[in-house]
């Protein structure tokens, strides 16, 4: 039943027969379907929403796994950052001493610093980088200061690799029979300086290159019979005398362990043995000084 204000809707009780009378405004059938109407249309815009807060919390959730990776990764950082702080003090103490090492100006076929103070100038450099208490800023000093570690540890592989340090003989019944300094000449008995060491053996003991170098001159003298002379630097030359046989050519270049004769007894000598020296800037100096292997040998 229906009139110009309501409706009327009769609806059955519990079975019993009976019915029961509802009047219902038509205004509030319109306001009921205008809702039902706007949730309709909002769901569209609900899904969008709530799509777009997924989206957040999985980029929060991103950010925060990103966050953990992170913290544990400077944790990591502060925890070795001294251990390598440590290890930085340590080179720098090794590469800020003095060397008696010399340059590596006129290595034969090689280039190099050009003497003492442009390897040390190297050093300084990196010994007064500044200081930064931003751990950025820290780690790339760092970075750089093993940058210029490495550059120093090439320069002293060159210079070590021309400077005399093996022992030049064959490692077979050898001895030093005269060393480096004052002695009595075995001929004439009068005291005189010693600017060698005396390496006794068999003729025929090999002898070798302590270090890389250029073969300056091969011959013989009067005095220590069959020799060679290597040039290692500008500062840093060796004689090998008493030779029996000589295996090295003169302009040419020999490798650290390489052959270059035989012991013999030519020459001034009262027996097989090797006269060996070692010149630098000029002066004799004690070969003993430049053998790092001898306890091995002798």
């Amino acid at each position: 039943m229906k009139n110009s204000k309501s409706y009327i809707i009769w609806m059955p009780q519990n079975g019993s027969g009976k019915t029961r009378q509802i009047i219902i405004n038509p205004w509030h059938l319109i306001a009921l379907a205008i809702a039902l109407a706007l949730c309709i249309v909002s769901i569209p815009f609900l899904e969008l929403r709530l799509f777009t807060l997924n989206r957040k919390i999985a980029s929060l959730e991103g950010s925060s796994a990103g966050m953990k990776t992170e913290i544990a990764d400077l944790r990591y950082l502060r925890d070795n950052l001294k251990h390598i702080e440590k290890k930085d003090l340590q080179l720098s103490e090794y590469f800020g001493m003095s060397t008696n090492f010399p340059d590596p100006e006129g290595l034969p076929g090689r280039g190099g610093l050009s003497d003492d103070s442009g390897y040390m100038t190297l050093t300084n450099s990196l010994l007064s980088l500044p200081d930064n208490n931003s751990l950025s800023s820290h780690l790339t000093n760092l970075d750089e200061r093993f940058k210029k570690y490495s550059e120093l540890i090439k320069t002293r592989e060159q210079i070590l690799e021309v400077t005399p340090s093996i022992l030049p003989v064959e490692k077979k019944g050898i001895s030093v029979s005269s060393g480096f300094g004052w002695r009595e000449n075995p001929f004439t008995k009068t005291k005189e300086f010693h600017a060698a060491i005396d390496i006794s053996g068999h003729i025929g003991t090999k002898i070798y290159a302590p270090a890389r170098g250029l073969v300056l001159k091969t011959g013989h003298d009067k005095r220590i019979g069959k020799f060679i002379v290597i040039s290692h630097t500008d500062q840093i030359k060796t004689i090998y005398g008493h030779l029996s046989d000589i295996n090295a050519e003169a302009g040419k270049e020999v490798k650290r362990g390489e052959m270059i004769g035989l012991m013999g007894n030519s020459g001034l000598s009262t027996g097989s043995h090797l006269h060996y020296m070692v010149i630098k800037e000029g002066r004799a100096v004690n070969p003993l000084e430049y053998i790092l292997d001898m306890s091995d040998g002798l």
